[in-house]
């Protein structure tokens, strides 16, 4: 706060339109100038009196959330030969696996895919590092423990790499086409209010599709005159020139190299898992598919919604809401989403009731309703009452909650459903009714 005060008044009278906190990279050698004597005098008096409070309010003996023999199990299976602990996809929590089982469940489903990796030499990467003095990024997977059987779901961590700093610029350009894709949403929330407004024929019926395995099934050499298309037909300010823009973009999507274990990989076809700017690239691709080919044949039988998140959601659902039979109309539609390349998607037949984001939606009558939708394996991993955390989070935790069923919910009786469950969950994790009330 004291270097943020200083800078501000030091740089007060610079007027950068556009300065984008996301593409700096915080120098932790650099030293702000002083400011005024006035205001450096102050911040020595506030920082020395908020010294002085804390030492008189500190607490001598501090909360602990776990007990030594507790923390003593923890750090052994951390450092486990045999044994590796991975987070379980969809907040289901963790997994503990044999870690020869979890390595060859890796290379099995995903790094021996010679179609979509290969293997780069240790030797060339090392010396890329030493050159650029760049880290590598790292491969690992979380458990899908709702799949049977469970598979495995590839995470890349480029934090503070070289290539997710220029991805994290590239991020910011294709966010300005957003607006070339209105039937896309923001989030469940955007998109509930959008369904619970629209007025049906007794013919409706709701329908989604799955992408399968998006990440990998994008072909780069069919993507990037998609993307050139999108990049010459925008209108909109500020976008940087169109063969900057596909350079960047071809340099991420085809550099993705990592690491796992002691081996190198790079990334051959498909989105540059890891990457910022990847799930709004996947958008555009499919985006254009959907622009000039489905919605001109398909939206007057077919309204169709996609799930899209400036957050990073890659766009791997398709919402429809189809009028009619399952007929050859309906087929027709099945083939053409379907015919993008090498990316394929699953699909069920249309029906009065669906799970779609975390929201279950039903038709009832000429209405779309919707209530919470919960996955049936998850832990629901709420706070203890002997953890260490302030107070305020607990409530706070709960508030928001409710909260989110509040506005989930068209029902007031799934309103309440959903309000007992959370309280009979804190119950099972140790809290007193009497506290939770």
């Amino acid at each position: 706060m004291y270097i943020q005060d200083s800078v501000q008044e030091v740089l007060q009278d610079n007027d950068d339109d556009n300065f984008n906190p996301k593409l700096y990279i915080k120098n932790p050698l650099w030293e702000p100038p002083e400011a005024s004597f006035e205001i450096e005098s102050a911040i020595d008096y506030f920082a020395e009196h908020i010294r002085i409070k804390q030492n008189k309010f500190s607490k001598a003996r501090v909360d602990r959330n776990i007990t030594a023999l507790q923390n003593h199990v923890l750090r052994a299976l951390k450092n486990h030969d045999k044994f590796v602990v991975i987070e379980a996809d969809k907040n289901m929590g963790v997994t503990i696996w044999e870690r020869d089982v979890y390595i060859k469940q890796v290379l099995s489903e995903h790094l021996s895919n010679g179609e979509v990796y290969k293997t780069s030499p240790i030797e060339s990467k090392k010396r890329s590092r030493d050159i650029h003095q760049d880290k590598i990024a790292v491969f690992r997977a979380t458990a899908k423990v709702h799949k049977k059987p469970v598979m495995l779901r590839p995470v890349v961590a480029k934090c503070s790499t070289a290539i997710e700093s220029v991805s994290k610029w590239l991020h910011c350009e294709l966010q300005k086409l957003k607006s070339e894709i209105p039937w896309c949403i923001k989030d469940s929330e955007s998109f509930r209010t959008e369904v619970i407004k629209l007025d049906l024929p007794p013919n409706a019926r709701l329908v989604i599709f799955d992408a399968k395995s998006m990440h990998s099934n994008i072909n780069l050499d069919h993507a990037m005159p998609i993307m050139r298309r999108w990049f010459e037909s925008y209108s909109g300010p500020d976008l940087a020139p169109v063969d900057t823009l596909l350079q960047t973009l071809s340099l991420v999507m085809r550099w993705n190299i990592f690491k796992f274990g002691t081996s190198y990989f790079q990334q051959l076809i498909g989105t540059a898992m890891g990457t910022s700017s990847a799930f709004f690239f996947a958008n555009l691709c499919f985006g254009d598919h959907e622009k000039h080919r489905i919605l001109p044949e398909f939206q007057n039988p077919a309204q169709a919604i996609d799930n899209t998140a400036p957050s990073g959601l890659m766009t791997t659902g398709v919402f429809l809401i189809w009028l009619g039979d399952c007929d050859a109309r309906w087929n027709a539609l099945v083939n053409l989403i379907n015919n993008f390349e090498i990316l394929k998607w699953d699909c069920e037949k249309p029906k009065k009731s669906v799970n779609f984001l975390d929201l279950n939606l039903t038709i009832e009558g000429q209405r779309i309703v919707t209530r919470t939708y919960q996955k049936p394996d998850n832990p629901y991993l709420y706070i203890p009452p002997h953890s260490a955390h302030p107070d305020g989070i607990v409530r706070g935790t709960i508030y928001g909650l409710l909260c989110t069923y509040y506005y989930q919910n068209s029902k007031y009786s799934d309103l309440i459903h959903y309000g007992k469950l959370l309280f009979l969950r804190h119950i099972n994790q140790g809290w007193e009714p009497v506290v939770l009330k």
